[in-house]
C-alpha cells in the first residue's frame, strides 16, 4: 500500500510541479490501486479504501455501465482554472456544488456496498448536474444531447468523466432497458 501510495505521489509531483500542469490527484490514485476505491482527500493526504465488492456486484457493473466517448478532447487545465478560480471568489453555487459532490461521493459509496446497482446508476446523474454547477465550461452541446439520448435509450444515470468539457461519460443502464 505504501509503495502505491508514493507513486500516485510520484505521479502528481511529476505532472503537477515539474511539468507545471494544471488538475487534480485523483486520476493518478485510481491508475495505481486500480479496482473500486472510496478515496478521501484532506489537504495533503489521501485514504484510499478499497471497497470488498462482491463477485456478482462487480459483474453486474462491468455489465452494466458504458462508457462513450464524445468525439472530442480538451485541455482540462482550462475548465480547473475556472473551477478554482469561482472558489477562489468563494462564488456560493461552485462552493455549494463542490460539498454536493463530496456528499454524493459518500452516497454512492454506500450504494455499490449496499448491491444498490440502479440507485448507484440514479446517483451518476445526481453527479453529472452537480458537477455542471461548478462551471459552465463543463457541459458542451454533445455531452447533454449525449445525456439525453442515453436516458431515452434506458440508461439510469450516467455522468462526465475528468473535468468535463469533452472526453468520456459513463453511463449505468441495465441490460435488458439499453436498446428501448
Amino acid at each position: 500500500m505504501a509503495l502505491s501510495a508514493d507513486r500516485a505521489r510520484g505521479a502528481v509531483q511529476i505532472e503537477r510541479e515539474d511539468l507545471g500542469l494544471t488538475g487534480g490527484t485523483q486520476d493518478h490514485y485510481a491508475a495505481v490501486f486500480g479496482g473500486v476505491n472510496y478515496m478521501e482527500f484532506t489537504g495533503d493526504d489521501v485514504i484510499v479504501n478499497h471497497l470488498k465488492l462482491p463477485a456478482s456486484t462487480v459483474a453486474m457493473l462491468e455489465h452494466n455501465l458504458l462508457l462513450c466517448h464524445l468525439g472530442n478532447s480538451r485541455e482540462s487545465a482550462l475548465i480547473i482554472d475556472d473551477q478554482t478560480r469561482r472558489y477562489e471568489e468563494d462564488a456560493s453555487g461552485t462552493i455549494a456544488a463542490l460539498r454536493r459532490q463530496k456528499e454524493l461521493a459518500v452516497e454512492l459509496k454506500h450504494a455499490l456496498l449496499a448491491g444498490d446497482l440502479d440507485g448507484f446508476g440514479a446517483l451518476l446523474g445526481d453527479v453529472w448536474r452537480v458537477k455542471q454547477e461548478m462551471s459552465p465550461l463543463i457541459a458542451t452541446d454533445v455531452a447533454t444531447a449525449t445525456y439525453d439520448t442515453a436516458m431515452r435509450a434506458g440508461a439510469l444515470g450516467g455522468k462526465m468523466t475528468g473535468a468535463g468539457g469533452g472526453g468520456h461519460m459513463l453511463f449505468y443502464a441495465p441490460f435488458e432497458r439499453r436498446f428501448e
